[in-house]
């Protein structure tokens, strides 16, 4: 198609519309791809060039929205981070003195899920791995379910309960989610249950702690193997954190929680930032704005 008729940037924002029916006809397994004659098969509405133009400055203003909406995100990230280093200093240097715990010290309990695949069930109870934490959060938007009677026994082995913190020990290793849901649910293995007592440690605090670089930094140290990466729990057990005193940390828990209403609002902004952006698109391609 002569180029005088197409504009790139046009072309690019209506492949973005056509990104899922892509990726559903991927070709190979070392080095996906996607075949020539699936690309020269797709049609393009082909407006007259002053319509593509003013499509593309629509989408373009929409996007940056976008962008913007991003790096909100990553300054609050970034508050969260300041103010731990403002109260308590950086772990490595210590420069407030407080005292150096391992996980072994402040928990009553470390353990992970079952060893073995469960069976999965249409309707039951929520089986939380790896994958369903996102940035800080629970996502259930590709949860599992095993049955009552499985749970019941994995519950044996360890029981997820509001207050404790879940770390990750396989596939990504070194990150940190404390329990702040109130259903009940089981974990697959790749996670580890820490409890502890609240009158030593704040949750909130653990959790901010094992997800600073002092702590990320101990995880990948001890982190084996290449293909299959796991963070055995005695290992687990030998990461050092700080230990400030309690109302300190119920202080700097309080901040945490405001900001944490701030970060679910934002997300819910991106989410809806999202929707507008898509239906946007799909509009523009209908020849409707």
């Amino acid at each position: 198609m002569p180029n005088e008729r197409l504009l790139k940037t046009y072309a690019h924002f209506f492949l973005k519309t056509q990104f899922q029916t892509l990726n559903e006809h991927t070709n190979g397994s070392s080095i996906p791809h996607v075949s020539k004659s699936l690309f020269d098969n797709t049609r393009i509405p082909l407006p007259p060039l002053p319509t593509q133009r003013r499509i593309v400055s629509i989408l373009e203003k929409a996007e940056e929205t976008k962008k913007l909406r991003a790096q909100a995100d990553e300054l609050t990230d970034r508050l969260l981070q300041s103010v731990f280093l403002e109260m308590f200093g950086g772990p490595v240097r210590n420069p407030k003195g407080w005292e150096i715990k391992t996980l072994g010290d402040v928990c009553i309990s470390i353990k992970d899920g079952p060893h073995v695949s469960p069976n999965y069930v249409e309707d039951g109870v929520p089986f939380i791995s790896v994958h369903n934490i996102i940035n800080g959060f629970f996502d259930m938007s590709d949860l599992r379910y095993i049955s009552y009677e499985d749970h019941k026994e994995f519950c044996r082995r360890c029981k997820p309960e509001k207050g404790d913190v879940l770390y990750s020990k396989g596939g990504t290793t070194g990150f940190a989610k404390r329990v702040d849901v109130d259903f009940e649910f089981s974990i697959w293995v790749h996670l580890a249950l820490l409890k502890f007592s609240k009158e030593i440690i704040n949750p909130i605090f653990l959790e901010t702690c094992l997800n600073s670089n002092y702590c990320k930094v101990q995880a990948k140290i001890n982190t084996r193997g290449i293909a299959n990466k796991d963070l055995v729990l005695g290992r687990m057990a030998g990461i050092k954190i700080i230990l400030p005193p309690l109302p300190l940390q119920q202080k700097f828990a309080r901040i945490v929680e405001k900001i944490e209403s701030m970060r679910q609002s934002q997300n819910q902004s991106k989410q809806q930032i999202e929707d507008l952006f898509s239906a946007l698109m799909q509009k523009a391609f209908r020849g409707e704005i």
